[in-house]
């Protein structure tokens, strides 16, 4: 099998550093490639995919942050590995940058040809080794799957480079904890030294000359500290690449505990050790099938719903993985399914499908109300703060619920109905309960659609952003505008498209759409104030979910909509829409700071959610806060809501922070809010958004 040279892309502008770097890497087995600038080393790293690309930060027409972002967004290049060539005053915010694309290495000129060279060679070993897997997968293709015994391949030194799903379970272990130990750490001391020399041993000698051998009793550690009684057989193979031999192991002793323990390995989440996808449907099919049984319609005509699964769906859990890592996401995992399991009886199944989602089957209901019951108890119990690491973690789940034989009368239409539900409750906001229906089905499928046709809207380029003008307390000038996403949907009318944003299932789309309102309100804000010097101190709020602030992406594509727009970074102001925070305060902070260094300031949109803690007004470093009125009890008609209203202006003033009042529909608030100290005004009483022709006067 022929190994394809090794390539290296070497991206620079200067000749002299292309001649040293690739007489650098010439002392490797590879092929260097060569690029001047920026786009041409994006051209050549698409169409050749080489193993690892040198890339220099400055460069003519695209810079190397900009080379990496683009390489990022391509499947067939956003794995290969970069090695970054910075200045010594390289800040720590561009490393930060590099690593959220993917694993990368950055060099700090003058380069140190030996700290290069080093940093080449792990790297090619790297690749060497991803070509081996790939081959070993194409290997494990031709041989298919041997269901019954215990596979692994070795290579000259003994090292076990494949391994099979059968011998996975015969040793109670993980294949990354297989793979690369030495074969002999495997057996007992009567079959190998502690340090044996593998190579002189008979096994390692027969293959060596091609012999078949059979050893007809050998014992094995298993991971959990068993041991297993097994007979194998060593076959050589002549022609592999990578592999000298196969070991082909059966089990032939008595093991009814570890008979029991792969079961489990095969029948249970290996991380939270409840059912999985598998069992769980299981045990529902079998308890339906006991309440059809002749023995129990008595008692099943008794009941309005006899059983029910719960499906329970973590909100934005993956931002706790990218903003925290995922040890900790395990860890909350592990403490879900822990708080899931104390919330119900031991005569109810909890399993988890995998990922985020867990589930819960009610198997002793007398009525509906059961369900809802031990759903509200998982809620509460979800929503106290887990502390991991020294850190609290909040986070919230949203819970459908699908009955027998109302909604379901096999396990998986129930599974499949209950997460219908679920996903609704997630559309719906979040954080609450709701029971599978047939009209479900119909708008699950109908949000699907509309899912598609948005994806299809944004490639198209049919949504607009709208502006909405906030003005000075005393209505005597604008002080600026509040940018919005809408949609002209061809049947549905005018959608403000950032509102679906939360209940979207594609984290993808979520970030092409929060961007472009990013990108081009920025644009269409500053070509329109440019025409008018009386407009150059107006500010612009634009919206932003505060879960993709932590984005390792934002800073790098908040700079880039700053310099390509012409955007004063003082007249930009990013609000945070969403303040449900689900992940590390501290974390956040971390990222704000880095906002506020650039000059942009920050908003807080403070009742956005029904969470919102009043600590953020001097958690996070706030220039402006907006408060949505209709989000509170009528402030003209309730005097409590007016004093509260009032506690909170002057909070803010206290702060340093500036209140902006939306949603004034009336001149009876205006003249309330005037009074309590607010200093900006916002509504449909004080301007409707319109698109930027409207602004340009163009319609």
């Amino acid at each position: 099998m022929n190994q394809k040279v090794p390539e290296i892309l070497i991206a620079d502008d200067s000749q002299s550093n292309r001649l040293s770097l690739a007489a650098t890497a010439s002392e490797l087995d590879v092929d260097v490639l060569i690029a001047r600038s920026g786009l041409e080393a994006l051209r050549i790293a698409t169409e050749k995919i080489p193993a690892l690309i040198i890339l220099d930060v400055d460069m003519p027409d695209m810079d190397g942050y900009q080379v990496i972002n683009q390489l990022s967004g391509d499947g067939r290049t956003n794995n290969i590995p970069v090695i970054l060539m910075e200045t010594n005053f390289a800040s720590k915010k561009a490393g930060l940058h590099s690593n959220s694309v993917w694993p990368t290495e950055i060099l700090y000129k003058p380069i140190n040809p030996i700290h290069l060279q080093n940093k080449l060679t792990a790297i090619m070993m790297l690749y060497k080794i991803r070509n081996e897997v790939s081959t070993i997968q194409e290997f494990e293709h031709e041989m298919g799957d041997k269901a019954d015994e215990g596979v692994v391949g070795i290579d000259t030194n003994g090292r076990i480079r494949y391994t099979n799903p059968a011998m996975i379970k015969l040793l109670h272990t993980r294949y990354t904890e297989l793979l690369g130990t030495g074969i002999e750490t495997l057996f007992e001391n009567d079959f190998h030294d502690t340090d044996p020399k593998w190579k002189e041993h008979t096994v390692a000698t027969a293959l060596e000359k091609g012999k078949t051998v059979q050893v007809k009793k050998a014992i094995l550690w298993t991971n959990d500290g068993g041991k297993i009684t097994t007979t194998f057989l060593a076959i050589p193979l002549k022609e592999h690449p990578i592999l000298s031999g196969l070991l082909v192991f059966k089990d032939i002793s008595r093991r009814s505990r570890a008979d029991e323990q792969v079961t489990s390995l095969t029948t249970h989440d290996f991380l939270t050790g409840l059912a999985n996808r598998f069992k769980f449907e299981e045990l529902v099919s079998g308890l339906i099938d006991l309440y059809r049984a002749k023995t129990n319609v008595l008692i099943s005509r008794k009941r309005s719903a006899p059983c029910a699964v719960i499906y329970i769906g973590l909100d934005h859990f993956s931002h706790i993985n990218k903003g925290l890592g995922h040890n900790t996401g395990d860890k909350l995992l592990q403490g879900v399914a822990h708080r899931i399991k104390s919330c119900i009886s031991d005569l109810d199944i909890a399993g988890r499908l995998g990922g985020d989602e867990f589930t819960v089957a009610l198997t002793h209901m007398f009525d509906a109300g059961e369900a809802t019951e031990v759903a509200q108890k998982i809620l509460r119990s979800l929503d106290e703060p887990f502390l991991i690491d020294g850190n609290e973690i909040f986070t919230s789940a949203s819970i459908g619920i699908a009955t027998y034989p109302e909604c379901g009368d096999t396990s998986a239409e129930l599974l499949t109905n209950s997460s219908i539900a679920m996903q609704t409750a997630k559309s719906n906001g979040r954080h609450g309960i709701q029971y599978f229906t047939d009209s479900l089905n119909y708008n699950y499928l109908d949000k699907i659609e509309l899912e598609a046709q948005l994806r299809d809207a944004l490639a198209t380029d049919k949504l607009e952003i709208n502006f909405q003008a906030f003005v000075q307390a005393d209505q005597s000038k604008v002080k600026g505008y509040y940018a919005s996403l809408m949609w002209r949907h061809p049947e549905k009318g005018l959608i403000d498209a950032a509102e679906m944003l939360d209940g979207l299932d594609q984290a993808q789309l979520q970030t092409r759409l929060i961007y472009k309102i990013l990108k081009q309100g920025c644009a269409q804000f500053v070509s329109w104030k440019l025409l008018d010097p009386a407009r150059s101190d107006l500010s612009l709020i634009i919206p932003f979910p505060a879960f993709h602030m932590i984005n390792g992406n934002f800073t790098t594509n908040l700079k880039n909509a700053l310099e390509n727009s012409g955007m004063e970074p003082a007249q930009l102001i990013l609000e945070i829409s969403e303040t449900n925070f689900d992940f590390s305060m501290r974390e956040f902070q971390s990222m704000s700071n880095e906002i506020t260094e650039l000059g942009v300031k920050l908003s807080l949109n403070l009742f956005s959610s029904p969470k919102t803690p009043l600590t953020h007004l001097f958690q996070l470093d706030l220039d402006t806060i907006r408060i949505d009125i209709s989000n509170m009890q009528d402030i003209v008609a309730n005097p409590k809501s007016a004093i509260f209203f009032k506690s909170i202006i002057s909070m803010a003033h206290d702060l340093g922070i500036e209140v902006i009042t939306d949603r004034i529909s009336r001149d009876k608030e205006i003249t309330l809010v005037r009074s309590l100290g607010t200093d900006a005004l916002m509504g449909e009483k004080i301007s409707l958004p319109c698109p930027i022709s409207e602004l340009f006067n163009l319609d």
